[in-house]
């Protein structure tokens, strides 16, 4: 089993979906029932390598990154292949895995017009790669390519397999497809937070002896290497970048359109998997990296995450469709925010994150992606599209009202 601790097994669990994306592409296009059996394998596969990390991961030390590895890469900037999991990671690698089996099998009986199984099976392939590997990504630019690998396919999702209802945007002069308009304003927005969260990646490395070494940075962030200015401007440009994914209020308006307009695994893939990786960067990065700078700002943080509790329920009453289902999703990743920021206020008016928050987050986000849709069709036309999002409140609030209740018992 040693291929699964020396780093071997994570990176399989990573790239096996983008190389069989590739040999997908060379199988022709007729041959569609073994390009559909093909990629249901590869998942499959992937996600048994995935849970073959369990029993050699060491529970009882969940806090320390195991089962990695450490690469030169980029020897001119210190750039390193460094993976690795803990106890924060390994839960969301094992649902990326599994809910992309669930994905494809869905896919092989209804894909969405205009049909196409190559390139759509490819494209989700390609999209776990990138979500696999942002979970287990422990450099800075390795993150960053990761989550941006998530990027691409998710936009050619909506743009061709998407919503083709014609609709009137303000500020455009002509009327346009649901699926072009949320594609691109997806792809503008997250694109916008990308470039905020590089130039903070590119700040720490600067300041932090000119490594991208995640583990690195978070012991010096530690023993204090980033104060004053500088800390608070690279711990805002983070938060710009991972509340547009998350999203945070008043950066979430591309999320409706996104649901809307995706295909129903576009968008099981969007709740389930996507919208973690926001909430992951701050608990990965941003908090661990600036400590003060995360406690000095998780007021105003805590205060957008209930502006955006009420926000989400108001909309969510009021809209219907899957556009309701993504402001249900709104809603419910502002609850996981409250807990990733939640803190009380000591004597001395500081305020503390609880760890207890950060693990209710967690708590939710595996409840958040416990996803199940059930489709009646009629001809050839869809007719409703219900979602039942199971554990997607409950997980979230119980969280919520579990960290209150320690705050007051501790401070008794």
């Amino acid at each position: 089993m040693e291929l699964l601790t020396n780093g071997t097994g994570l990176t399989a669990v990573v790239f096996l979906p983008l190389i069989s994306a590739l040999i997908l592409t060379a199988i022709p296009k007729s041959q569609e029932l073994l390009i559909k059996g093909f990629a249901l394998v590869s998942s499959i596969v992937t996600f048994i390598l995935s849970t073959l990390l369990l029993p050699q991961f060491d529970f009882s030390n969940a806090d320390k990154l195991q089962l990695g590895n450490k690469i030169s890469w980029i020897k001119s900037i210190n750039a390193n292949y460094e993976i690795g999991i803990d106890g924060i990671s390994l839960p969301l690698l094992i649902l990326s895995t599994f809910i992309t089996v669930l994905a494809i099998i869905y896919s092989i009986e209804h894909l969405p017009e205009p049909k196409s199984p190559k390139g759509f099976l490819a494209l989700i392939l390609v999209l776990e790669t990138g979500m696999n590997g942002t979970f287990v990504a422990l450099d800075l630019i390795l993150f960053f390519v990761f989550f941006e690998i998530v990027l691409l396919p998710m936009y050619f999702m909506i743009g061709i397999w998407g919503d083709k209802t014609v609709r009137t945007v303000a500020g455009f002069k002509n009327q346009i497809e649901t699926r072009l308009y949320a594609s691109i304003k997806f792809f503008v927005f997250t694109l916008f937070g990308s470039a905020f969260m590089l130039l903070g990646f590119l700040g720490l490395y600067y300041r932090g002896n000119r490594t991208f070494s995640i583990p690195e940075l978070i012991e010096l962030g530690t023993n204090g290497a980033f104060t004053g200015t500088f800390a608070m401007l690279v711990f805002a440009v983070l938060f710009l970048g991972f509340a547009v994914k998350v999203p945070m209020w008043p950066l979430h308006t591309w999320l409706p359109d996104a649901h809307t307009a995706a295909p129903t695994v576009g968008s099981v893939l969007l709740a389930a998997i996507l919208l973690k990786l926001g909430s992951y960067g701050f608990v990965r990065i941003a908090i661990p990296i600036l400590p003060e700078q995360a406690k000095a700002w998780a007021p105003a943080i805590a205060i957008l995450s209930a502006i955006g509790i009420i926000y989400g329920s108001i909309f969510f009453r009021w809209s219907y469709g899957f556009c309701n289902v993504g402001y249900s999703f709104i809603n419910t990743n502002w609850y996981k925010c409250c807990n990733d920021w939640y803190g009380r206020t000591r004597s001395d008016h500081r305020f503390i994150i609880f760890p207890i928050g950060i693990h209710g987050s967690h708590i939710s986000h595996s409840g958040y992606g416990k996803v199940r849709w059930k489709y009646e069709t009629t001809s050839k036309d869809w007719s409703t599209v219900r979602v039942y999002c199971n554990g997607f409140f409950r997980p979230a609030r119980t969280c919520w009202i579990l960290g209150r209740v320690y705050g007051i018992t501790w401070s008794i």
